[in-house]
């Protein structure tokens, strides 16, 4: 579980990246999204980075290695910052951040989509331009398989809930029929 002073210290450094991109943004933003997923997917890269054992000069020498040629200059430099104030292990939650921030300004919206089964490929595509259209925004469909929900969809936009499940209606009819008087 996170603590909320976590939350805050990456939300810190996830505006103060955000602010800089400027006019890079783009790029940014998908360099954030790759460093996110090596971080994620490849163990060994985070561990070195936080590996009390070794020094912030080889950390940061590992880096330079790292980035040359392959990400944006300003990633060495905040990587170094965040080895040097002993926060490199916020980095998944900064990422997690900034790419929120960067699909905002963007004007993406995440749309969790919640199915019985796995969502088709025509049926997300109906579906994503049904919600672009509504919203007037880009949609990131996060589709879920929830296999209690037994058919339909339950779709979370933000803070808004659109529940059209088997099971909510299911439930719907119990409270009719719950409220029915039996003379």
């Amino acid at each position: 579980m996170k603590k909320v002073g976590e939350e805050r210290i990456a939300r810190r450094y996830a505006v103060a990246l955000f602010k800089s991109a400027g006019s890079k943004l783009d790029v940014y933003f998908d360099e954030a999204k790759q460093l996110l997923e090596i971080w994620r997917s490849q163990p060994g890269f985070s561990r070195l980075l936080l590996a009390p054992h070794l020094l912030t000069e080889e950390k940061k020498g590992f880096l330079e290695r790292f980035f040359k040629g392959k990400a944006e200059a300003v990633w060495l430099g905040f990587f170094g910052l965040l080895i040097d104030k002993g926060r490199i292990g916020y980095f998944p939650q900064i990422a997690e951040n900034f790419i929120l921030l960067a699909e905002e300004a963007k004007g993406i919206v995440r749309a969790r989509v919640q199915t019985a089964v796995p969502l088709g490929g025509r049926t997300a595509e109906a579906l994503k331009a049904k919600l672009e259209k509504k919203t007037g925004k880009r949609i990131l469909l996060l589709p879920e398989t929830k296999p209690e929900l037994l058919g339909g969809m339950v779709v979370i936009l933000k803070d808004q809930i659109i529940d059209g499940s088997v099971r909510q209606r299911l439930n719907e009819l119990r409270e009719q029929l719950l409220a029915v008087k039996v003379a």
